[in-house]
């Protein structure tokens, strides 16, 4: 997935504000190559699916003026559900900052991912107008 925004000093501040742990989740070590602005948390236990972010990327293609939004503690997220695709987890998106955030969270996880991670994009990232795409 492009993340030409991955870079700039928005995405280092959130990497390097991320917590260490998610609930049970443990921040999980990626392998190398592991793309700028990515992070993981994986339950040590199960070794089950993870939860990731990835900070930079484009504006989802799906996310226009008629997309329902979440606000989960101050920030704007825009769901994917990956359903569609066979793929057991949703990825959601912060449309709200200078750059998209996005974690993809596997389903039955609970809420706490998206809280915590919430509170961490509200505080690392200052809060910006959405810009949704027009509605073809």
């Amino acid at each position: 997935m492009p993340a030409p925004d991955a870079g700039p000093t928005e995405c280092a501040g959130l990497l390097d504000a991320l917590p260490e742990q998610l609930g049970d989740l443990k921040r999980a070590e990626l392998l190398d190559p592991a793309p700028l602005g990515a992070a993981a948390w994986r339950d040590p236990a199960t070794l089950g699916e993870p939860v990731v972010l990835r900070c930079g990327l484009e504006r989802p293609l799906e996310f226009d003026r008629a997309s329902a939004l979440q606000v989960v503690n101050g920030v704007d997220w825009f769901e994917i559900s990956g359903e569609s695709m066979g793929l057991d987890s949703s990825t959601w998106y912060a449309v709200d900052r200078g750059v998209y955030v996005a974690v993809t969270i596997p389903s039955g996880s609970g809420p706490t991912p998206i809280q915590v991670l919430s509170n961490t994009v509200s505080d690392a990232i200052a809060k910006q107008p959405i810009d949704p795409a027009p509605i073809n």
